[in-house]
C-alpha cells in the first residue's frame, strides 16, 4: 500500500508521534527518556522548527512543533536512526525500535492548548501519577518553571499559542487547565485517528477511488482532505494502452510486458498516470498491464514533473473533457 502524502506547511502546528514496535515498552528508565531528548534537542536547534511540548512515556513519544521549512524526514530520520541503534546496543537487541515512520498531525492554533494539555497528560492517563506536575517525563513541570526549560523548547511560545501569558500568572492558569483538562475523550482525534478507515469512509461516500491525505485537528474534529474524486472515466483501459503506444512509439505488446528498458518503463508509467487521473483504480491497471499493485504505486511515485503534464493533457484528449485539473495535479503529486 502506497504511503499517505506528509503534509508540515511551514508555520503550522505540528503533533508528531512515534509509537515502538509492538508497542513495546521500550522506555524502561530515566536514563534512555533523558538520551532521547538529549538527541531531539540538538535536532531542533539544528533546523528552523520551534519545538513547543513533548512526552516520552515507555511505548511511544509525542512532541508538538511550529514546523519550519526544513522537511520533517531530513529532521526526523536522524534523530530516531541514532537513538534506535543507541537504545539497541544498551539493551542487546537487534532489529527495528520504532513502529513505521511518525505520524504528523496538522493542528489548529485554536486547538493549541488542548494538544499541549493532552501530550502533558499521558502520564496522568497512563496512571503513572496523579498531576501533570507531578511527572518528569513531558515539559510540563519546565511550562510552570518547576524545572528549568532547556534552550531548544519554546515554553512562552507555547504558553502564548495556548492562550496564557508567560508569567507566574498566566502559568498557573495553564496548570490549573491541564488538570482541568484530563480526560480520556478525544484521544481518537488528538493522536490523527486512522488514515486508512478515513480513506476507505470517503470511498464508499463517494464511490470513486479517492484518496485522503494527513487530517487537521479543528477544535476537537479531524478534518481530513479529499483528493482525486473526479467521476470515473468510463472507457476502455485498452484504449488508453493505445493511445500511449502511439505517441511513445512503443508497442503494445512490449507494455504489457514486464521488461525494465527506459522507454518501455516510461510508456508504461504514463499509461499508469493516464488511467489514475481518469479514475481507474490501481488493481485494474495492475491487471491490465499485467503487474501488481505495488508495481503500479511505485511507477507513479516516482514521476516526474514532465511526466505528468503529458499524462494530464493525454488524459483530457483521450476522455473529451477537461480533468479536475486541480484535483488530477494534487493526486499526482501525492503519487509522485
Amino acid at each position: 500500500m502506497p504511503r499517505f502524502a506528509r503534509s508540515t506547511p511551514p508555520g503550522t502546528l505540528q503533533h508528531v508521534i512515534a509509537r515502538f514496535v509492538d508497542r513495546e515498552r521500550r522506555l524502561r528508565c530515566e536514563e534512555e527518556r533523558t538520551e532521547y531528548l538529549m538527541r531531539l534537542g540538538p535536532a531542533i536547534a539544528g533546523s528552523d522548527w520551534k519545538l513547543v511540548s513533548y512526552a516520552v512515556m515507555s511505548s511511544h513519544l509525542h512532541w508538538a512543533a511550529v514546523a519550519g521549512t526544513m522537511p520533517f524526514g531530513q529532521l526526523v530520520k536522524g534523530l530516531h536512526s541514532g537513538f534506535a541503534n543507541w537504545l539497541n546496543r544498551r539493551q542487546g537487541r537487534l532489529g527495528p525500535v520504532f513502529a513505521h515512520r511518525p505520524t504528523t498531525l496538522n493542528v489548529e492554533l485554536v486547538a493549541a492548548r488542548w494538544l499541549i494539555s493532552y501530550q502533558h497528560n499521558n502520564p496522568v492517563r497512563a496512571g503513572v501519577v496523579d498531576r501533570a506536575s507531578e511527572c518528569g517525563w513531558t515539559s510540563h513541570r519546565a511550562y510552570l518553571g518547576l524545572e528549568d526549560s532547556p534552550p531548544w523548547l519554546s515554553t512562552d511560545l507555547g504558553l502564548e499559542l495556548a492562550g496564557f501569558s508567560a508569567d507566574s500568572v498566566g502559568r498557573g492558569q495553564f496548570d490549573r487547565f491541564a488538570n482541568a483538562d484530563n480526560r480520556e475523550s478525544g484521544d481518537d482525534a488528538m493522536t490523527g485517528g486512522d488514515l486508512c478507515r478515513a480513506r476507505e469512509d470517503a470511498r464508499r461516500h463517494t464511490r470513486c477511488p479517492v484518496e485522503v491525505g494527513y487530517p487537521t485537528l479543528a477544535g476537537q474534529a479531524l478534518v481530513y482532505p479529499i483528493t482525486g474524486s473526479a467521476p470515473r472515466w468510463e472507457g476502455s483501459l485498452g484504449d488508453i494502452v493505445d493511445a500511449v503506444s502511439e505517441q511513445s512509439g512503443v508497442a503494445v505488446s512490449a507494455i504489457r510486458c514486464p521488461t525494465r528498458r527506459p522507454q518501455i518503463v516510461a510508456a508504461r508509467r504514463l499509461v499508469v498516470l493516464v488511467a489514475r487521473l481518469l479514475g481507474i483504480t490501481q488493481q485494474e491497471v495492475g491487471q491490465e498491464l499485467r503487474v501488481s499493485r505495488e508495481a503500479v504505486s511505485l511507477l507513479a511515485r516516482r514521476s516526474g514533473h514532465s511526466a505528468v503534464e503529458v499524462a494530464e493533457g493525454m488524459a483530457k484528449r483521450i476522455s473529451g473533457a477537461t480533468p479536475d485539473g486541480p484535483r488530477a495535479a494534487s493526486w499526482i503529486r501525492r503519487l509522485a
